[in-house]
C-alpha cells in the first residue's frame, strides 16, 4: 500500500506557506504510476505557487516493487542520529520488526523485512534503474533454493 499525507511546507526562498503531498511509501506494483513520478522527480517534490521556486522534500520513503521483489528505504542523512529511526534498527543495522508483527494476520514475503537502504533520494531512483535492469521481467524472480 502507498501513504501519503498532505504537509505544511514554508518556502525557502519567499516564506509562502502551502500544503504538498509528502509521500512515506510507494507500492509501484498496486500503483505503476508511482514510480513514473519518482523516476522524473515528482515524489516529494515542492514548487511554490507564489515565487516559483523548487526543491526536493527530504522525508522518509518506503519504495515497494512487489513484482520483482525488493524495497529500498530511503532515510535523509540528516536523520541519522535521530533517536526515532535510530531505534527502528538493531546494533548490526537490521530493521528491527515491530513486536505486534502477528505472522498469521499479515503474509509478506522476508524481502519486505530487510530493504536496501540509502540516504539519498537519488540514490533511491538508481538503485530502482539497477534492480529494474538485472530484472527486467514483471514477473517474480524464482525462489533461490
Amino acid at each position: 500500500m502507498s501513504l501519503e499525507s498532505n504537509e505544511w511546507v514554508t518556502c525557502p526562498k519567499c516564506n509562502n506557506r502551502q500544503q504538498v503531498t509528502v509521500w512515506e511509501s510507494l507500492n509501484v506494483t498496486l500503483n505503476p504510476k508511482l514510480r513514473e513520478d519518482l523516476l522524473t522527480g515528482k515524489v516529494n517534490s515542492f514548487q511554490c505557487e507564489t515565487c516559483g521556486s523548487a526543491a526536493r522534500i527530504e522525508a522518509p520513503l518506503l519504495y515497494h516493487d512487489m513484482q520483482r521483489r525488493f524495497c529500498v528505504r530511503f532515510i535523509p542523512f540528516r536523520m541519522i542520529g535521530d533517536k526515532d529511526v535510530l531505534e527502528q534498527f538493531s546494533s548490526d543495522g537490521e530493521p528491527v520488526i515491530d513486536e505486534d508483527y502477528d505472522e498469521d494476520e499479515v503474509e509478506f514475503s522476508d524481502y519486505i523485512f530487510s530493504p536496501h537502504l540509502v540516504f539519498d533520494l537519488d540514490e533511491l531512483i538508481r538503485y530502482v534503474a539497477f534492480r529494474e535492469a538485472v530484472n527486467p521481467h514483471d514477473m517474480p524472480r524464482r525462489a533461490r533454493s
